[in-house]
């Protein structure tokens, strides 16, 4: 079975939440100076790193639908040269007689 690297590199929505939980338990701890300092800049790379993960994601997905696109382009262009006008035409006639 062939890895769906894009599908694998989409977070659920439980990992989001546990993100989303975990950012907020840091920001409620009683921190001195420096670890608040430290958590800042993590939240600041955190950003980062997801603004990147949305922008790696678009664009896998516009190069996917164009890449479909342009599929679809050239099914449409088979199907109008190997069109015909009417019914297929009958097989022709069998030599007359019973083959054995």
């Amino acid at each position: 079975m062939k890895p769906d690297f894009q599908r694998d590199l989409i977070p659920t929505d439980e990992m989001l939440q546990l993100i989303g939980a975990l950012n907020a338990m840091k920001d409620s701890v009683l921190v001195c100076q420096p670890d608040r300092h430290y958590l800042t800049n993590r939240m600041v790379i955190d950003h980062a790193s997801a603004r990147a993960f949305l922008r790696h994601t678009s664009e896998s997905l516009r190069d996917a639908a164009m890449e479909l696109d342009d599929h679809l382009g050239f099914q449409r262009f088979l199907a109008t040269l190997t069109r015909q006008d009417g019914p297929p035409a009958p097989p022709p006639p069998r030599p007359g007689g019973r083959h054995r």
